[in-house]
């Protein structure tokens, strides 16, 4: 006879084992010689948890994150880390001691917990401020509305003026743009006419 987490089983029939955790399988044959294998099903992905607020759970290359720091990585369970920067390797080992220093460039993380479910992301940390700098349709002095339009060093969100990267100026006066970049760095750029 056999049972699988002691229900009664028959050989040939379906057993739909679907519930992650500890399984047992058991048989006994006809002389009362028992024979247990025990096995465990995990399709769960193991969780990463960055600066004690972003958690990642699923398999996805395709999007990148942005951070200007990272402060602190968590792990839901044990398991492998692999973690490439810019390409190449810079960590591989477990979980337990997990300690890198995180510097500006693009990374690959993947956790592979005990049922080698494989977490995996994309991230990028770039701590530089963003910078950028002014053009005018008009340069030399004139009585005439000059357009300012803002060129920044890197994708940028303007954070005020609308979130428009061009300032007409009606009169002589200066305007400040205010921009944030995919990481949270903040920059500034003051443009004048005279």
């Amino acid at each position: 006879s056999f049972t699988i987490d002691g229900k009664d089983y028959t050989p040939g029939e379906n057993a739909h084992i679907c519930d992650d955790g500890e399984h047992v399988f058991t048989a006994i044959d006809k002389a009362g010689n028992v024979d247990t294998f025990e096995f465990n099903i995990d399709r769960t992905y193991g969780a990463v948890t960055i600066n004690n607020k972003d958690v990642y759970n699923t398999h996805d290359l395709e999007n990148t994150h942005y951070y200007n720091e990272i402060t602190s990585v968590t792990f839901s369970e044990e398991g492998t880390v692999r973690l490439t920067k810019d390409g190449s390797e810079v960590y591989y080992g477990s979980t337990e001691g997990f300690n890198y220093e995180f510097i500006d460039g693009v990374y690959k993380f993947e956790l592979f917990d005990k049922g080698e479910n494989p977490t995996a992301f994309m991230f990028e940390v770039d701590s530089i401020d963003p910078t950028a700098t002014v053009e005018y349709n008009i340069e030399d002095r004139t009585n005439q509305k000059v357009i300012a339009t803002l060129n920044p060093s890197e994708e940028v969100t303007i954070t005020n003026n609308e979130g428009k990267d061009i300032y007409t100026f009606t009169e002589n006066g200066t305007f400040t743009f205010e921009f944030e970049d995919k990481a949270g760095n903040t920059g500034t750029a003051v443009s004048y006419t005279h």
